[in-house]
Order: structure tokens, then C-alpha cells, then sequence
């Protein structure tokens, strides 16, 4: 063998076994790291394979996070929905009481008023009216006796003017049933009848005898009147 010839790695010893197969040249085999078997594994998608399940991915990852707030916000909504129904009951429960107070208080300053009204008020007309009555009385008579008599008509024209003025700022009315008015029986008193034949005088104001009075739309002392009666005429 010549220099120039390329030597040979391997070398062909004779069979020992005795069948006489043919001579085994042994190959040397090179080892595949397992990163790479994992490469030529992915190796066998195709680019927009990778893509599309990247892709499908980030979508289930997004609607992941999507239904976790949307979640979180249907909580949110039923806590303040929940907070507003509570706030809405106090609300309410406060206007209520604020009427009831209201009412209270009305109630209380009626009570009151009718107290003083009972108490003060109506012990002082009980004893005004008595000499309302002797002036009016006195006014009346000299009218129909026309007595002139300036100086006297005019005094006492000015004590009735003072006895009412003083009642007026109490909220006191005097007041006296006009002729032929209606009777009636809340505001009146008939203290005498009168006979008529004429049917529509019947239960009619005959003359009012004495001045009734009410503390506002309560009646003090009814006003006396003399009512007609209407009677048949005797054959």
C-alpha cells in the first residue's frame, strides 16, 4: 500500500463462528440531542398552523378575562343596586317621620290653642258679654223710645265699639241673627215662638233677643232669637 493512498477507519478481522456467514463491518451511529427530537417534532406544523392555535389562544385567554369582569361587574351592580334599595327605605322612613312629626306638632300646637282658648279666652268673654248685652240693650231701647240724647248715644256706641274691638283681637265674633234668616239650631237658640199663618215665615228669625258669639269657628254662646211657627188658621 502506498502513502498516497487514504487509510481505512475500520478494519475487516475474519469470522471466528464456524456458519460461515459473511464478514460484519461495524457502523458507528451519531446520537440526536432530545431538544432537537422536540424541534423536528414541532417542525412538523406548518407556520400558519402555529399561528392559528397561538391565536385561538389569546382569544380564550381574553374571554377568560372578559367573563371575570363582566362577573365582577354584575356584583358591583347588585352591591349598589342593594345599597340603593336600603338608602331608598331610609328615605322613606325619614319622610314618614318627618310628616308624623309634623302632624305631631300640629296636633300639639291645636291641643294648645284650644287649651288657652278654653281656659283664658272663654272665661273673659263669659264675663265681657254680660255688659255687651246691658250696652246693646241700652242702644235698643233709646232707638225706640228716639230719645235724643247725643252724649249718651254716643258713649255708648263707643263702649260697644271697645268691647268688640277688645273680643276681635282674640278672634272673638259677635254676631246677631238678621230678621226672617233661617233658623238654625248650631249658631241659635229659640227662646220664644211666635204664631204665624203665613207658611213661608215658618221656622224664620221672628227678632234676635240676644248676640251670640264664637271663638273662631266655635260656637261660645248661641245668639237667642224668637222663631215664627206656622199655625193653621181656626174656623
Amino acid at each position: 500500500m502506498s502513502s498516497d493512498e487514504e487509510k481505512v477507519p475500520f478494519s475487516v478481522e475474519p469470522s471466528t463462528a464456524g456458519d460461515g456467514e459473511a464478514n460484519k463491518v461495524p457502523v458507528e451511529h451519531e446520537e440526536i440531542p432530545a431538544e432537537a427530537e422536540g424541534d423536528e417534532l414541532g417542525s412538523v406544523l406548518s407556520p400558519p398552523e402555529k399561528v392559528g392555535i397561538a391565536f385561538q389562544q389569546e382569544i380564550l385567554t381574553g374571554q377568560n378575562a372578559m367573563s371575570k369582569k363582566l362577573s365582577f361587574l354584575i356584583e358591583q351592580n347588585e352591591s349598589v343596586a342593594r345599597h340603593a334599595g336600603h338608602l331608598e327605605d331610609a328615605v322613606t322612613r325619614i319622610s314618614n317621620e318627618h310628616k308624623a312629626l309634623i302632624a305631631a306638632h300640629s296636633q300639639i300646637e291645636k291641643l294648645s290653642e284650644q287649651r288657652w282658648e278654653r281656659t283664658i279666652v272663654e272665661p273673659m268673654v263669659n264675663q265681657l258679654l254680660p255688659a255687651l248685652d246691658i250696652v246693646l240693650e241700652m242702644i235698643a231701647k233709646k232707638g225706640s223710645e228716639k230719645n235724643e240724647n247725643t252724649r249718651m248715644d254716643t258713649a255708648l256706641a263707643a263702649i260697644q265699639n271697645m268691647i268688640l274691638e277688645y273680643l276681635e283681637n282674640y278672634s272673638i265674633k259677635v254676631y246677631a241673627p238678621r230678621v226672617k234668616q233661617q233658623f238654625n239650631g248650631t249658631v241659635m237658640k229659640a227662646v220664644r215662638m211666635v204664631r204665624t199663618n203665613d207658611k213661608e215665615c215658618h221656622n224664620l228669625v221672628e227678632s234676635s233677643l240676644q248676640v251670640g258669639c264664637k271663638i273662631r269657628e266655635r260656637v261660645v254662646r248661641p245668639a237667642s232669637v224668637a222663631v215664627w211657627r206656622f199655625a193653621e188658621p181656626a174656623n
